[in-house]
C-alpha cells in the first residue's frame, strides 16, 4: 500500500514544518516496523514544496501509523503550516523493476 501527500508550506512557517517533518519521521522509525518506507522530499526548485511518500507492508500497518497519536500531532502541527490542506494520493502498483542494491 503506497500513498503520496504533496503539500506546500507557507514562507513562515517553514521552520515549523521542517521540524515536525523530522520529529515525525523520528517517531515512525522507531514504532513502525511494518511501514516499509516512509520518506520526505522537498522540491529542488521550490524548497517550500514537499512530497511524502510511505509504503506499508499492508492495511493494519496503514491504520497503525494513521491512527497514532504522533501522527494526530503531526496533522495538527504541520496543516496550519500549508498553503492548502494536503491531499493524500492512494498509489496502484502498475509496473515496477527493481535495479540496483539501494533505492
Amino acid at each position: 500500500m503506497a500513498h503520496l501527500v504533496p503539500f506546500r508550506v507557507r514562507a513562515d512557517s517553514i521552520v515549523v514544518a521542517k521540524a515536525a517533518i523530522e520529529a515525525f519521521i523520528a517517531k515512525i522509525e522507531r514504532n513502525e516496523p511494518d511501514t516499509l518506507i516512509y520518506r520526505s522530499y522537498r522540491d529542488e526548485k521550490d524548497p517550500l514544496s514537499f512530497v511524502h511518500y510511505m509504503l506499508f507492508k499492508d492495511a493494519a500497518a496503514q491504520a497503525k501509523h494513521r491512527g497514532s497519536d504522533y501522527c494526530a500531532e503531526f496533522v495538527k502541527t504541520l496543516y496550519p503550516c500549508c498553503e492548502q490542506k494536503p491531499r493524500p494520493v492512494n498509489l496502484a502498483l502498475f509496473r515496477e523493476a527493481a535495479v540496483g542494491a539501494e533505492i
